[in-house]
């Protein structure tokens, strides 16, 4: 067997042992495309190869995708707009010890997703435009923030009701 045949088969075996090496590979074979039509890349790596960063606008994740997300401990940035995310998917990755920004907009969270967000460790930057969140559960969010003296970067607009 050839070195590269060999790297290949490396490679696939790594992947298929490895669901978020898959996800993140497929990721980064299928960039995000501006409103310019210029491509973004979904996954930003810092220098060392720890991925930092995802853009995840406009998927639809799976339950095994979601789960692969908790396991990136180096993730800062998390961008959602536009996905199937629910409350309950927040819960999963509270444990992100670096997660400092999250962007929700239109997607389906609720007030209760406020509650999840509260228990991130290190969340300072937190986007909510066209959701269905109460003024008065963004108010509670803030005073959270600022009670527990944690700075918090909040975007925020309501979902108009037709």
């Amino acid at each position: 067997m050839n070195l590269a045949l060999a790297t290949l088969a490396l490679l696939a075996a790594t992947l298929l042992a490895d669901p978020e090496a898959e996800f993140l590979s497929r990721l980064e074979q299928s960039p995000l495309l501006t409103s310019s039509g210029k491509p973004l890349p979904r996954v930003e790596r810092d220098p060392e190869g720890h991925v930092i960063a995802l853009r995840l606008t406009r998927m639809q994740l799976t339950r095994e995708e979601i789960a692969a997300i908790a396991n990136i401990p180096s993730l800062k940035s998390l961008s959602l707009d536009q996905t199937n995310i629910t409350n309950e998917d927040l819960r999963q990755w509270q444990r992100l010890p670096d997660l400092k920004g999250i962007s929700l907009s239109s997607t389906e969270i609720t007030d209760d997703a406020l509650q999840e967000l509260q228990q991130f460790p290190a969340l300072i930057s937190v986007c909510l435009g066209n959701v269905n969140i109460s003024p008065e559960s963004v108010a509670q969010f803030k005073d959270h923030f600022r009670n527990n003296k944690r700075k918090l970067s909040i975007g925020y607009t309501r979902r108009k009701h037709d």
